[in-house]
């Protein structure tokens, strides 16, 4: 019998906001909702695991049900950072160990994770999966309004149907190359073709080793990390969905007031097309 693969939701909320002038996590959306609560509206319709990293879940506890908290340091703080160990916690054949060592809420987060500072938001995705313990993660921002959670779903359901009858069949066949064995699943950049969107993706946690390493060479960027590892590309992605809001001017400019975005319709499975 095979398993279907477990998920979590990490969003990261620890930018200083600084070109938005206000923290754009509490920024109202016209239903009512902020940009960090329909995120976790969003998380929600897929796992019943949502994590938030930040450096202050004292100010988002109140506001949200549901989540739990990982606090990662400010991103100021002046310490040189020091990651978590890339084997022995995060190695696939320590779940059962990294399950016990999870079960604790934003109350629990230590004083190491505390002091040690961030590097971004490719540090505070590393913090979060301390968190998880499921095989795969969504990676979400607080800051993209026009996430749909009937397109990201259906990306789920891609997966997992090819989790369970490609990947997992392949990773027997030493033979192949590394692309039979995608580490996660991103859409192609629409900025550039030589990119990716990183901040709306599936990420299986045998690349927190190779996100480990990374940081600790120094490179603070997500795109330089990609280029390092076998990506599954998926493709039926509305491009408005992807806007990301970083000061006033980009909330009027978002393509959402002008642009429809997909409807709630389900798309089909098959309808996925890689190159």
């Amino acid at each position: 019998m095979t398993l279907e693969p477990t998920l979590s939701v990490v969003i990261l909320a620890g930018g200083h906001s600084v070109r938005m002038g206000r923290d754009k996590a509490l920024l109202p959306l016209p239903d009512g909702e902020t940009f960090l609560s329909n995120t976790v509206q969003v998380a929600q319709a897929l796992s019943e695991e949502v994590w938030v990293v930040t450096p202050w879940p004292q100010r988002y506890q109140s506001l949200l049900s549901g989540v739990k908290f990982v606090q990662e340091p400010p991103l100021e703080a002046p310490q040189e950072p020091q990651w978590p160990a890339e084997s022995g916690d995060f190695a696939p054949n320590h779940r059962n160990r990294v399950k016990e060592q999870n079960k604790r809420s934003a109350a629990d987060c230590t004083e190491m994770q505390r002091n040690r500072p961030s590097a971004g938001p490719l540090s505070g995705f590393l913090w979060g999966w301390q968190a998880v313990a499921s095989d795969w993660c969504l990676l979400l921002p607080c800051d993209m309004p026009n996430l749909q959670a009937s397109v990201v779903r259906t990306w789920w359901r891609w997966i997992v149907q090819m989790d369970q009858s490609h990947w997992m069949a392949k990773r027997t066949e030493s033979n192949l190359p590394d692309r039979a064995n995608p580490l996660a699943s991103l859409a192609p950049g629409f900025q550039s073709v030589s990119s990716w969107e990183p901040f709306c993706g599936f990420y299986h946690r045998r690349c927190v080793a190779g996100l480990s390493r990374h940081l600790m060479s120094g490179s603070r960027s997500f795109q330089s990390w990609l280029k390092t590892m076998p990506i599954a590309i998926y493709e039926n992605v509305p491009s408005a969905m992807f806007w990301n809001c970083n000061s006033p001017a980009d909330v009027l400019r978002n393509p959402a007031r002008e642009i429809p975005l997909e409807s709630d319709r389900e798309i089909p499975l098959e309808s996925n097309s890689g190159r």
